[in-house]
């Protein structure tokens, strides 16, 4: 599993390593349809939002919060980045203010979800902020969890096989991406860790919430024919094996 706990030069991430430029890759991958999926999957695992008091945690460049308040909700943002904070408030025009998602400004029971996507890759202490969302929602609220990894999913396998036997015949090291910074087309990658998805489960359940469904795909709009088969077999118990993306729907037990 890569860890990434802090950057190159030692030093642990701020809140000033989330730069506008940050914001501006975001939010092109969406403009360009590459969070499509993403989205047509936190709309059918959220459900009705009509009427629904939601927090966007890690709000981003601020589309989840613009989705979600379309689709009826009352929502509330919060992001540990300046740029992110003013990003969201350009794109989403939600209630946004700076916090840190292991110490919330929100009193307990305020929230009917919580959205929390691709923040708790990002996080040292990810125990901290589940406790955090927890506290913050109302009984039985929801959590919907977002996160990718460092993978080949099942669906880019037939494009990956030749170069995978490849890199075995010649005897390079597999992973060899795991110390290029830009492996997300990002300014800098900023992940501290990246779950399995067992290890992800195991811990949302330790700090009180049960899983109630998941999504996984490949985090690519690049599938070919023989890709998007696989990828439609892989349904069922297989979905676990499936992804470099994952969202998960949990209730607060």
């Amino acid at each position: 599993m890569p860890e990434f706990e802090t950057k190159a030069d030692g030093t642990p991430f701020t809140s000033l390593d989330y730069t506008t430029r940050h914001a501006e890759v975001f939010a092109n991958r969406y403009d360009d349809g590459l969070g499509d999926r993403k989205i047509k999957t936190f709309k059918r695992l959220a459900g009705d939002l009509a009427g629904v008091r939601l927090l966007d945690v890690g709000s981003g460049d601020g589309t989840f919060s613009s989705v979600a308040r379309d689709a009826g909700a009352r929502v509330v943002a919060t992001d540990f980045a300046e740029s992110m904070v003013a990003a969201t408030a350009r794109r989403a025009s939600v209630p946004v203010v700076r916090g840190s998602a292991d110490a919330l400004p929100y009193e307990a029971n305020s929230f009917d979800i919580v959205a929390a996507l691709d923040i708790i890759e990002h996080l040292y202490q990810p125990e901290r902020a589940l406790s955090e969302f927890r506290r913050v929602l109302t009984p039985n609220g929801r959590l919907l969890l977002g996160t990718d990894r460092d993978g080949i999913a099942l669906g880019l396998l037939p494009q990956r096989f030749p170069k995978v036997i490849r890199r075995v015949l010649v005897r390079r090291p597999a992973r060899e991406a795991r110390s290029n910074p830009e492996r997300y087309i990002t300014p800098q990658c900023t992940h501290t860790h990246e779950f399995e998805l067992d290890e992800l489960l195991r811990l949302t359940a330790t700090q009180g919430f049960r899983t109630r469904a998941l999504d996984s795909y490949s985090y690519s709009l690049g599938l070919d024919n023989w890709g998007r088969m696989v990828e439609f077999a892989a349904r069922g118990p297989l979905r676990r094996w499936k992804w470099n993306y994952v969202m998960v729907a949990l209730t607060a037990t």
